[in-house]
């Protein structure tokens, strides 16, 4: 097993075959499978290999359920991708 380091990680969660990852400095990454727009891209193309999801910034907070997450940026507000 190739086991690889995240460093400057504040969060990470994982919802139904993708996984979030919220770093200290507000910038989040994602990768995996995308039915519902739940990784907040504007697409439904899936992600194969971790990278910054370039429409997400100053994210303080994340929650990832089966087909959706939320994220809470440093000013309070909430923006929520996908569902079913």
């Amino acid at each position: 097993m190739n086991v690889k380091e995240i460093g400057g990680t504040k969060e990470i969660c994982a919802g139904e075959n993708y996984l979030m990852i919220v770093h200290n400095s507000g910038k989040v990454e994602g990768f995996g499978k995308i039915k519902f727009g739940q990784m907040g891209t504007g697409t439904s193309e899936d992600i194969k290999e971790r990278d910054f999801i370039t429409t997400l910034e100053n994210v303080e907070g994340i929650a990832c359920g089966e087909s959706h997450t939320i994220f809470k940026n440093y000013k309070g507000t909430s923006l929520w991708n996908g569902f079913k």
